[in-house]
């Protein structure tokens, strides 16, 4: 969990931080614990919007 609006923080350096966080840190967070997931483990499950696409909102679905 995450504190977005912290000591009153402008709305603008609220809505970049999150931007940074959606496009900078949860893309190698996820790449990092994908490649210390042991073999035959599933991986997240997708969120609904993308398994109806057929993806994973970290890649390919499985």
């Amino acid at each position: 969990m995450f504190i977005m609006d912290h000591a009153g923080l402008p709305l603008k350096t609220v809505l970049e931080q999150l931007d940074i966080l959606g496009e900078e840190v949860v893309p190698v967070l996820r790449k990092e614990f994908a490649g210390m997931r042991p073999g035959g483990v599933a991986g997240p499950p997708p969120h609904p919007a993308a398994a109806r696409a057929g993806t994973r909102l970290g890649g390919p679905a499985d």
